[in-house]
């Protein structure tokens, strides 16, 4: 299995301050934000205004202007979509559309994006507006990693339906690893991971199942292998961009 770290390049972080740098405790940080939304779920699907996910982040800054939204429909037993999270920023003043507007909206924005094209709204039209272009940061790497993880939400929580099959789980610590070894065995209904384990069972069910029960074994050697590395996110800086590194997994994905 390849072991390659997931990238991620934040573009026009100005004037960072690297003297300021402290050692940040990042796996707390990504599991207080984690948590948070976790216990504000129907929260999440329910209220117009999210800005209470910002609350983990306390190096981020929103315009007191602007409250951070989902440019979706509000989710229903009806509208069961496949749908990740779409962080955007709206002026305090401006109410929620109606819930028929945000797909056809983010589409625009989506095609005006790829064809390098100018996205023009009207003044009083609810825009898909980027949330960092109303957001600040301090300058820190702690910073940094915060808004690298408000960018990442998408994959992390409020996915909706078959979008939860793109979970991905950031890997920061030792701690991490065990936690996902713990949710893969978990999930296992036969007692596949127990010392009374009896592999002529694996033989008896198919080649089918051989071949599952022998790709799990392989994910978790690989997860306890990643333990010897260095799990801590990798900073790279340039003239204008961030370069993050570090480890993640996801069920559908691998460890990546």
């Amino acid at each position: 299995m390849k072991n390659s770290k997931l990238k991620f390049i934040f573009i026009g972080l100005m004037m960072v301050n690297l003297s300021c740098f402290a050692q940040p405790e990042y796996t707390a940080v990504k599991n207080n934000f984690c948590a948070n939304a976790e216990s504000h779920s129907r929260d999440l699907q329910e209220k117009d205004d999210i800005s209470f996910l910002l609350t983990p982040l306390t190096e981020l800054k929103l315009n007191n202007k602007y409250v951070l939204s989902d440019f979706r429909p509000h989710w229903t037993i009806r509208v069961r979509e496949c749908s990740f999270l779409r962080l955007y920023v709206r002026k305090k003043k401006q109410n929620r559309p109606n819930e028929d507007y945000f797909d056809k909206e983010y589409y625009r924005y989506i095609k005006c994006k790829k064809n390098n094209s100018p996205y023009n709204t009207s003044k009083n039209q609810v825009a898909f507006t980027e949330p960092f272009s109303k957001i600040s940061l301090t300058g820190t790497k702690m910073s940094i990693w915060q808004a690298y993880l408000l960018e990442k939400s998408s994959i992390l929580f409020g996915m909706r339906n078959d979008a939860n099959y793109n979970q991905t789980y950031l890997i920061t610590s030792v701690e991490d690893v065990d936690s996902i070894i713990s949710l893969i065995k978990k999930s296992w209904e036969d007692d596949l991971f127990s010392e009374n384990f009896n592999p002529n069972f694996v033989d008896a069910k198919g080649e089918r199942y051989k071949r599952h029960v022998a790709e799990t074994f392989a994910v978790v050697d690989s997860l306890q292998n990643l333990k010897f590395k260095k799990l801590e996110p990798v900073f790279t800086f340039d003239a204008d961009s961030v370069t993050i590194e570090h480890y993640a997994f996801a069920e559908f994905h691998g460890l990546g």
